[in-house]
């Protein structure tokens, strides 16, 4: 997704509890391309309030790849929360989008998206990830 239509999404269409927010937007992406647990961690500057995105954009390759359960976390560097977490659910090449909020007293650094993959022999997950957030 471009950044100019991710930043449109993340600060006009998903408001924070109803207050406007600094806006701070972070990026990252990745393959999981390999059976098992997978972690994309992205490293935010002290953010308290926010929104994250999560995103499939395909599956290249031969295989009908498949994300089977997602948590989301977030820590100071000292304690960890947990944001949202599903298990099952998730067909093989389903295209998720989810999105959530979050508000807490802790001053998040990191926020890490964990994946349970299958069914990538032959294929892999694009994944992308954006984050918003204030202090």
């Amino acid at each position: 997704m471009a950044l100019n239509a991710t930043t449109h999404f993340l600060n006009d269409k998903l408001p924070v509890f109803a207050e406007p927010f600094q806006r701070n937007i972070y990026t990252a992406n990745t393959t999981w391309a390999i059976n098992g647990t997978r972690t994309l961690a992205v490293t935010v500057p002290s953010i308290r309030m926010g929104q994250w995105r999560f995103k499939v954009n395909s599956y290249p390759g031969a295989g009908a790849g498949q994300l089977t359960s997602l948590k989301v976390t977030a820590s100071d560097g000292t304690n960890t929360i947990v944001l949202a977490y599903w298990i099952g659910g998730f067909d093989a090449s389903d295209l998720l989008d989810l999105t959530g909020q979050f508000f807490t007293d802790q001053p998040l650094t990191t926020i890490s998206f964990i994946g349970a993959v299958a069914n990538v022999a032959n294929g892999q997950l694009n994944i992308d990830v954006n984050i918003a957030g204030t202090p």
